[in-house]
């Protein structure tokens, strides 16, 4: 293991599994499709398509989608549930 991968091994948090679902949620509760969603976000929508097959988002795309979500009530709480008091 190189010192790179040490690095993100000890702060990057694991990508929850279920981010997938966390968006669909998100998704409903804004009232998009999901092709409304990617428009929204910026980003091609088969990209968008492949974080609902597990595919993790770049840090880039992370910051899109919490921008997006702290635009609407209750969208952040979705996305990271510890915001609302929650625990994973």
């Amino acid at each position: 293991m190189n010192e790179m991968e040490r690095e993100e091994d000890c702060c990057s948090p694991p990508f929850p599994e279920d981010f997938g679902e966390r968006l669909k949620r998100l998704i409903e509760l804004a009232g998009l499709s999901r092709e409304e969603f990617a428009q929204r976000l910026g980003i091609d929508y088969d990209r968008v398509a492949q974080w609902f097959e597990g595919a993790e988002l770049t840090g880039g795309e992370v910051w899109h989608v919490a921008r997006l979500a702290y635009s609407i009530p209750g969208g952040m709480a979705i996305i990271i549930p510890e915001t609302a008091g929650g625990t994973e």
